[in-house]
Order: structure tokens, then C-alpha cells, then sequence
């Protein structure tokens, strides 16, 4: 199972966190290529927007990447990047539930003790 999260605060993706292995078929895995393939356009993606701050770590099945906006108008364009990837994410959920699981994070659901 790969495992997604996308963390907001307000109405705004700050992170985004993968890790696993979809294990549909071994060897010729379409589901973790098409992750695979959303999770690097999403990384790509924002490290063309200039004024935006793009960290990330990628290691054995698991990747990061974090974000910090200069200007709210950044932010913006970041957001969209980050809304068009989940919801193609999403999808790839609903087509394959037992490989996929998408979750969002905001202020309203994250405790201080998951912080």
C-alpha cells in the first residue's frame, strides 16, 4: 500500500508525504508508476515556480517535499500544483483502493501530539 498525505493549514498545502510500495504486480507495477509519475510532476512542478522554497527528500519508497511561499500570490500557484496532483492521486485511489490511500491533513485535524 503507498501511503499519501498532504498537509494544509488554512487553505493552503505546505507537505506532502508518500511511502510504500503499491505491490499490484511485481516487476510491472502500473499503479506505482502512475504515483511514481504524479509525486515527481509535483516535485518538478514546484521547483519551476519561482519565489517558492521547494525541500525534499526522496529514500527507499518514501518521498517528501515541503514548501515555504514568498508572496501569497506564490502560494497560489503552489496551491494549484498541489490540488491538481491530488486530486489525480485521488483517482488513482478510487481505481485502486487496496494499493492507494490519500489522506489531507489541515489545522482542523492535526493534533499537537502528531505535530
Amino acid at each position: 500500500m503507498i501511503n499519501i498525505t498532504f498537509v494544509c493549514f488554512g487553505n493552503n498545502f505546505y507537505e506532502f508525504h508518500s511511502e510504500g510500495h503499491a505491490e499490484f504486480n511485481k516487476g510491472n507495477d502500473i499503479v506505482c508508476a502512475g504515483v511514481s509519475a504524479l509525486s515527481y510532476a509535483l516535485l518538478g512542478t514546484l521547483e519551476n515556480v519561482k519565489g517558492l522554497k521547494v525541500k525534499n527528500e526522496i529514500n527507499n519508497g518514501k518521498m517528501f517535499i515541503g514548501i515555504d511561499a514568498a508572496t501569497k500570490d506564490v502560494h497560489a500557484i503552489a496551491n494549484t500544483v498541489f490540488s491538481t496532483i491530488c486530486i489525480g492521486l485521488k483517482q488513482l485511489q478510487l481505481t485502486y483502493p487496496d494499493h492507494v490511500k490519500v489522506d489531507i491533513l489541515s489545522d482542523a485535524t492535526i493534533t499537537e501530539e502528531s505535530r
